[in-house]
């Protein structure tokens, strides 16, 4: 026991001269963060205080400012000092001798507490105004350096209460325990003492059982239960601390859970918070992108917030994707720049089935391989290729490839490397690509070739139903200068027509019109000017015509007939212009003008409506396309690029299907005299520009166009 107590006694000094330790640590710890404190907020006073004047007065009147904030300062101030950039002192006053004689700013802090042998002191570094810049942060230039020398503290008798406090339950918990292992001795030998005289009680008990005495019974049977109740308070006890490891598990796993929700939360808004700075940067690169680049990225800004943080649902439909990819083909295209063209080529799978699938996430994704082939230098050509791969699990399929010089290098390496939430302003593109990667199941390839453009595939998974409404139609011709892209084009047509025939050059062109009667022919304009060759078939030409031109040269060929610009060739496309050149069911209504404002106006005032309207804007390619088709009438606007309206008119006159169709002025003014020619010309009535709805309605009716 006495060996005990010596080691008591030992762990007892130990202890007090630990608390002991920790206590003064701990003040030493808190002085330092509460005068850091006090001089941070005393030298931000000075500093906005001294910046708008710090440059333009003198070192005297400096150092007397310097004297006015040492005496209003609400805790003592040994010293104040500025140093210039150099280190060397400016202005002080106070203390001089305890100052350093030269001060190395620290350019990573604005404010900063350090230590020489025996005092603390305090540095705030006095900057300009902050120039922003795009790319590269902030850059600031330092104008001078404050140091701040406090008066140094007194130890703080009264803030040592805590070890104070701790010494006295230390104390209290020795005496307890001292006390409590000094009673549990002595409750141990009498435990001792009682065995001794139950062993020896036992003996007797014993003997007196072999003797066969019954007043033994009754003893037997009272030790008999309290053997009992003491096996059952065991049971007791250790059904409670099980019970007890059980709560502290579960508080324990509570505790985690609160920690990673606590954790989650921050970086969701450290994610938020770089998001909304990259739309910022965006935002102010407005005018130096060029727009369908600008209005790409910010789409694509807009709805990776929407993927990475907002209530993003996805609702897979039914869809038949060529009527899909009909509606979306302008939107896409309108991505572009304007010396870009892009071909469109669909396997014959796609008329073949339905397809379910989520909509959104399907534009999202082929704006953001656009958005990614823009990124390749000198791009001006694309393929897009969509097809159906129907192995034992259905997966749509797309592919686009582009010229140009490939992807940058730092682009392939974020493709590679970089998570989505760690990308910036302009690889928004790659930020939405991996995040459909990841929520719909899809497969991402990029390949990218220095001098040969660059191949993105994706793929996402679908669920393919059979198309029951597969109608074929008549026998077609096409023609396509590109040998590669004419074979892909016939293999996409091929499901939708009975019989189709291809051609890449002109003679043969005109040898298979000689040769058999087509439906329709379908053109795919050559990329260069129209040559004299062509400006001649196409006088001579009067099959019914589809033609598609590449937006470089696209208003050269408009002048000519009309035509479709070449991103809009997909298959849908393609069979709503069938239908509507084979088996016509509205009337038809021919709009001459090369004003572009008043044939969408026009197209406007006509939707819903009965009324196909086919616009040109030069009087050479309203002839052509009267001589492919019958229009029920003409709206000829009188002052036209190449001839006047009225010797167009005169010149439908004499074609047979027009003698009688009506014609009519589409002008600004008409004087008597005017109207007088407009008539000798063979106009049967006259539509004054600015058009009026009503008038314009009214006109079409007394005409019986509906």
């Amino acid at each position: 026991m006495k060996s005990f107590y010596q080691y008591l006694l030992s762990l007892y000094l130990f202890c007090s001269l630990l608390i002991a330790a920790a206590s003064w640590v701990w003040q030493r710890q808190d002085e330092q963060q509460r005068l850091q404190l006090q001089l941070q907020q005393y030298a931000q006073i000075i500093e906005l205080s001294l910046r708008p004047n710090l440059g333009q007065i003198s070192a005297e009147q400096l150092t007397q400012r310097l004297a006015e904030l040492q005496f209003d300062a609400t805790f003592p101030i040994a010293a104040l000092a500025i140093y210039q950039n150099d280190g060397l002192p400016l202005a002080v006053v106070g203390d001089i001798a305890r100052l350093p004689q030269r001060v190395l700013p620290n350019l990573n802090s604005q404010f900063s507490l350090l230590a020489d042998e025996y005092y603390w002191y305090a540095q705030q570094i006095i900057r300009t105004q902050t120039l922003p810049f795009e790319q590269f942060g902030t850059a600031t230039q330092t104008e001078a350096v404050l140091v701040i020398l406090p008066e140094p503290l007194g130890i703080g008798w009264r803030e040592l209460w805590p070890m104070v406090l701790a010494w006295l339950l230390l104390t209290v918990i020795v005496l307890t325990n001292a006390v409590f292992f000094n009673r549990r001795g002595h409750q141990l030998r009498q435990a001792i003492d009682s065995l001794q005289r139950e062993h020896d009680q036992a003996d007797i008990g014993a003997s007196v059982a072999k003797s066969g005495l019954p007043e033994l019974q009754p003893i037997k049977q009272l030790l008999a239960e309290q053997h009992q109740q003491r096996v059952s308070l065991e049971q007791q006890l250790d059904s409670t601390r099980m019970q007890q490891q059980q709560l502290t598990k579960a508080l324990e796993n509570t505790r985690q859970e609160w920690q990673n929700t606590v954790t989650a939360q921050l970086s969701l808004r450290q994610c938020v918070n770089r998001w909304l700075h990259q739309w910022q940067l965006l935002d102010l690169r407005r005018e130096q992108l060029p727009e369908p680049l600008f209005n790409v990225l910010k789409q694509l800004q807009h709805n990776y917030g929407l993927l990475q943080f907002g209530d993003f649902q996805c609702t897979p439909v039914v869809t038949s994707l060529p009527m899909w990819l009909a509606e979306q083909t302008d939107k896409l295209a309108a991505l572009l720049p304007a010396d870009s063209s892009l071909d469109w080529l669909e396997y014959p799978e796609l008329n073949q089935y339905q397809v379910t699938l989520d909509q959104h996430s399907l534009l999202l994704a082929m704006q953001a391989m656009l958005a990614l082939s823009m990124r390749s230098e000198t791009m001006k050509r694309l393929q897009f290729r969509i097809g159906i791969d129907l192995p034992d699990s259905p997966r749509l399929t797309m592919q686009l490839r582009c010229d140009g010089n490939g992807l940058p290098p730092h682009v392939l390496q974020h493709l590679k490397s970089s998570h989505s939430s760690e990308l910036q302003w302009r690889d928004a593109d790659i930020a939405v690509l991996q995040l459909l990667q990841q929520r719909q199941g899809a497969e991402l390839r990029i390949e990218s070739l220095e001098g040969l453009g660059v191949s993105i595939s994706f793929s996402l998974p679908i669920a393919c139903h059979t198309n029951a409404d597969a109608s074929l139609l008549g026998p077609l011709l096409l023609f396509d200068a590109d040998p590669e892209r004419l074979r892909e084009r016939l293999h996409l047509l091929s499901s939708c027509t009975v019989q189709i025939i291809g051609c890449s050059d002109l003679n043969e062109l005109q040898q298979r019109l000689a040769e058999q009667a087509y439906s329709l022919l379908i053109i795919m304009l050559p990329g260069q000017a129209p040559s004299q060759q062509w400006q001649q078939f196409l006088q001579h030409c009067t099959l019914p015509m589809l033609a598609f031109a590449a937006p470089l040269n696209f208003r050269q060929w408009r002048q000519l007939l009309p035509c479709y610009s070449s991103s809009l060739f997909c298959l849908q496309f393609i069979k709503q212009r069938l239908s509507g050149v084979m088996s016509p069911s509205s009337k038809k209504l021919l709009v001459v003008d090369d004003n572009q404002t008043n044939q969408a106006f026009i197209n406007i005032l006509l939707q819903g409506k009965a009324v196909t309207v086919c616009a040109v804007e030069t009087a050479a390619a309203a002839l052509w396309q009267c001589k492919q088709e019958k229009f029920d009438m003409v709206l000829l606007d009188i002052q036209l690029p190449d001839l006047s309206g009225t010797e167009v008119a005169r010149q439908l006159r004499q074609l047979e299907d027009y003698q009688s169709i009506p014609i009519l002025a589409f002008t600004a003014h008409a004087l008597p005299s005017e109207q007088a020619e407009f008539k000798a010309a063979g106009m049967d009535d006259i539509l004054l520009k600015p058009l009026d709805p009503c008038k314009f309605d009214k006109l079409l009716a007394t005409y019986r166009l509906f």
